[in-house]
């Protein structure tokens, strides 16, 4: 209301307002601070209630924005550092082991130079050590086997079969080729390039039919 008087006395001209001249600098002079407070009041504050920001000021984001973006940042962080450690893992398999085994095997230069083999063809430790670890790394291919037989319909382990059944099959074509290149390796490793040649493609072929099914449905 007096917001009200104090801008009917500044508005209306002097002959046809009620108030005097010197009335109406008196409340110019007055009643300004008060007609300041109420358009302060009259805007909208955030309260507790408010779900952008819980009662805090807009410029200062709220603890729990804070907290959501610290928990963010967290998150690729540790993305981050799974993936480059699958990254160093890979690299390992692929440099460390697997190529120099598959090219090579024991008669060549081994990894890094390191020969598996001695010149009188005793076996170095070596070889012993990296033997066991392939014999876990083999162990945890075995795991992974058994593990897609309980989802062959999943998509994305129809891809991870492939990669397994490609794998074989070079496993497969280097014995063929280590016992036409340097003699009979034995029963234990003339056995196995049957079932390794057999494998894959029976793989291949019948995850390739039965991603055509589930498809279908």
């Amino acid at each position: 209301m007096i917001g009200d008087i104090f801008k009917a006395g500044l508005s209306e001209p002097a002959e046809d307002s009620v108030l005097g001249a010197g009335t109406r600098a008196f409340l110019s002079k007055a009643l300004i601070p008060f007609a300041n407070r109420r358009k302060t009041a009259s805007i909208p504050r955030r309260t507790v209630d408010d779900p952008e920001t819980s009662g805090f000021e807009q410029d200062s984001p709220p603890p729990w924005k804070s907290r959501h973006l610290r928990s963010c940042s967290e998150d690729k962080v540790k993305r981050i550092v799974l993936q480059i450690s699958l990254g160093i893992a890979g690299l390992l398999m692929l440099f460390r082991f697997g190529g120099p085994a598959l090219f090579w095997g024991t008669t060549g230069p081994g990894p890094f130079g390191n020969r598996w083999l001695t010149e009188g063809g005793t076996a170095t430790l070596l070889l012993d050590a990296d033997l066991r670890f392939f014999g876990a790394m083999i162990i945890g291919v075995g795991v992974v086997f058994f593990w897609t037989i309980l989802k062959v319909e999943e998509d994305v382990l129809g891809t991870l079969i492939y990669i397994l059944a490609f794998a074989v099959a070079i496993g497969a074509a280097s014995r063929i080729y280590a016992r036409i290149t340097y003699g009979n390796p034995g029963t234990a490793g003339t056995i196995p390039i049957a079932i390794e040649g057999a494998i894959p493609i029976l793989l291949i072929v019948l995850r390739y039919y039965v991603g055509k099914d589930i498809k279908r449905r």
